[in-house]
């Protein structure tokens, strides 16, 4: 940053203290702040307002200026901190204030207790700013007039708020960047209310535990036409929030802010307001580094052992039109949110129309929606540009009672592939008291003519109280690979239970591969699907289908007329398709759909052969190819269409207990040749899991 006379008398007249810097410049010889000085009871000044004023007449000399507390002290003004215009603060004279641990109370009513306004290179440290106004409008520390380089770390911000308000404008927050004293959002076009600005190792939180607390946490709105280019690269990490009415974090025209391992939660028997928000994003950029809100920990909302939430709908993070670039992507990552209530609709990440995203590495625990007819909607991003990335989330005890998505995805712009790789949703309950659907993993549209990845993700151990769908993917090109869906049931707590479980559920997909999935120990109501991938897409499209185990056991299903369907494979144009390798294995089922394919151009397209088939104590058996239809697996190879190598044999798995359904027959082992794929090796999955 160029620091010379004009610029800073612009930024001083702007913030309206002007007459300080010209005074100096005037000629008013005034000794530049030095060394060390303390403040409090006895020390070199009495209180921060005088060590503020002394700050702006004399500004700061050579080595910078160490002002220590030495007692608690009182303010009841606001302390506003500004630039001298011909000695300011720099980078190598630098002003740091250690509070030691004291306790600054501040009694002003209204607004901030204290005020960067065009001040740079400051640090306040170890302090506890006590705000004992119980206005909805009183704030902690505010930024304004494009402070820079300034710093809190170690500081305490205790406010008093007796009531909530939502307003944006005239409520309050523990610190707030705004061009207005008295508007906590208001923004100019011409310069930041600070940027490069640190707040780390913060304690946030209210005076009583029957406070609202501030509208926003942390309230950071930047300029209305400089954020699409100029850095605001404001960071908050390892704070802790321990209360919030409204938003936790609220970032507004910023570009590179980033908000990092930070803790949030509400101690206070208040609930917040019924549609509350920890994060929201809105029309971000990222210059020269990624908007980030990476690692935090949110946790007991809307308090802990609450047994209700909001009434109306919640977002763990409002995410509109956040524009990443490929070397600085927006990430939503490694995050960690469990013991929330929610009573309405929610979602974990509502996002729209942002660029070169990343969700990655998120931890969902110990969620409960109790409405009724309330829409669980989870990851719900629309409209994605230049690819996504949802990978290595873990979503574990997650209960709803009505329509439930864990990972909606909805429509891919641009280029660039997009990955719903190494997820991992267990032990849920969705759907427990009323029929309604469940979307597990759901992708519609990614960018075509991209190498998409949809793999080695699980689903395991889950009750769903209604038709369900595993993973579902529409008008998709790519892989889905290494998959595991094992040990779920239509089960729900409450009301009639029927239904089917989709396991996977591909459908119009373009150049596709689908290997080494296993489907097992799953129950449905009225049946389950195995493998069911359906297209209707004309092209020179391929298809491949290798290795994956579908393994069904239908003995304890509720309904006597249960249905199992193994290889319901149906790409209807598909130029050459490879269904090679796979087992099935189908028990106890009223009826059966062991393969199950079509294709316009007959025969002629298939590579289908080295699969094995066990079915048993099965009512009805129904096998479809090309060449015609079968009732048994006899009938079956007597149709001409598959190779000579499909068999029967019984499947003896090495240890279904540990989830191994590694084959122990020796007809069956080292059985399929190595047979040339249709893909090429880079098809090889961009995600590793751990």
């Amino acid at each position: 940053m160029i620091k010379n006379y004009n610029l800073t008398a612009r930024r001083l007249a702007k913030s309206g203290v002007l007459f300080a810097a010209m005074f100096s410049l005037l000629g008013v010889a005034k000794a530049q702040l030095s060394g060390t000085v303390t403040v409090g009871s006895g020390g070199t000044y009495a209180n921060l307002s005088a060590l503020a004023s002394a700050i702006s007449s004399n500004g700061i000399g050579t080595g910078g200026l160490t002002a220590n507390l030495v007692s608690n002290i009182s303010e009841s003004g606001r302390v506003t901190f500004s630039q001298n215009g011909s000695n300011p603060a720099t980078s190598t004279k630098t002003v740091t204030i250690d509070g030691k641990g004291y306790t600054v109370t501040s009694s002003v009513y209204n607004d901030a207790g204290i005020v960067f306004n065009c001040m740079d290179y400051m640090t306040i440290k170890n302090m506890d700013l006590n705000r004992t106004s119980a206005s909805t409008d009183a704030k902690g520390i505010q930024f304004m007039g494009n402070a820079q380089y300034n710093e809190l770390n170690g500081v305490t911000i205790r406010l008093s708020q007796t009531s909530g308000t939502t307003s944006t404008s005239s409520g309050g927050a523990y610190i707030v960047f705004s061009a207005s004293i008295t508007s906590m959002t208001s923004y100019t076009s011409s310069y930041h209310s600070g940027s490069y600005n640190t707040v780390q190792n913060c304690t946030m939180k209210c005076n009583s535990g029957a406070a609202y607390g501030p509208t926003i946490a942390i309230c950071d709105r930047g300029s209305s036409s400089k954020y699409t280019s100029t850095p605001t690269n404001n960071t908050f990490k390892n704070n802790t929030i321990e209360n919030y009415y409204y938003f936790a974090y609220y970032n507004y025209y910023t570009n590179g802010n980033q908000f990092l391992n930070n803790e949030i939660t509400r101690k206070t028997s208040q609930l917040p307001y019924s549609s509350s928000r920890v994060a929201y994003m809105y029309y971000t950029y990222s210059t020269n580094r990624s908007t980030k809100f990476d690692g935090n920990h949110v946790h007991d909302l809307p308090y802990a052992g609450a047994t209700s939430g909001q009434t109306s709908t919640f977002y763990l993070a409002y995410m509109y039109r956040n524009y990443g670039t490929a070397s600085n992507p927006v990430s939503f990552s490694d995050n960690v949110f469990e013991d929330i209530v929610v009573n309405s609709s929610s979602y974990y990440v509502y996002g729209y129309y942002n660029y070169y995203a990343k969700y990655n590495g998120n931890t969902i625990r110990n969620w409960t929606s109790t409405g009724s007819t309330s829409y669980h909607y989870g990851f719900y991003i629309y409209y994605s540009y230049n690819g996504f990335q949802f990978n290595n989330n873990h979503i574990e005890n997650v209960y709803t009672r009505y329509y439930t998505y864990f990972a909606y995805f909805y429509y891919g712009y641009g280029s660039g592939a997009s990955s719903m790789s190494g997820n991992t949703i267990k032990k849920c309950q969705t759907s427990q008291t009323n029929n309604a659907y469940t979307y597990c993993m759901y992708m519609y549209r990614p960018v075509r003519n991209a190498n998409n990845h949809f793999d080695e993700n699980t689903i395991d151990s889950c009750d769903f109280g209604y038709y369900t769908y595993g993973l579902y993917h529409y008008y998709y090109e790519g892989t889905h690979n290494r998959n595991r869906i094992t040990n779920n049931q239509i089960k729900k707590s409450s009301g009639t239970t029927y239904g089917y479980i989709y396991s996977t559920y591909g459908y119009y997909f373009y150049n596709y591969q689908c290997n080494n999935n296993i489907i097992a120990n799953n129950l449905g109501y009225y049946g389950l699907m195995g493998l069911y991938q359906f297209s209707y897409n004309s092209g020179s499209y391929k298809a491949e289908f290798k290795n994956n185990t579908i393994q069904v056991d239908a003995t304890n299903a509720g309904y006597a007329y249960h249905y199992t369907y193994g290889l319901y494979v149906y790409p209807y144009y598909h130029q050459k398709i490879q269904t090679v390798g796979n087992v099935i294995d189908i028990r106890n089922s009223y009826g059966a759909y062991p393969a199950y394919t079509y294709n316009t151009g007959g025969a002629t397209p298939y590579t289908w052969d080295y699969n094995n088939y066990y079915i048993k104590n099965i009512s009805y058996q129904y096998w479809y190819s090309p060449n015609g239809n079968a009732g048994n697996l006899s009938a079956w190879k007597n149709l001409g269409f598959a190779g000579d190598h499909e068999t029967g044999h019984e499947p003896i798995y090495r240890d279904i207990s540990k989830g191994d359904y590694s084959i122990d027959v020796f007809e069956l082992q080292n059985k399929v040749p190595a047979i040339n794929g249709l893909w090429p090796s880079t098809t090889t999955p961009i995600v590793k899991r751990t």
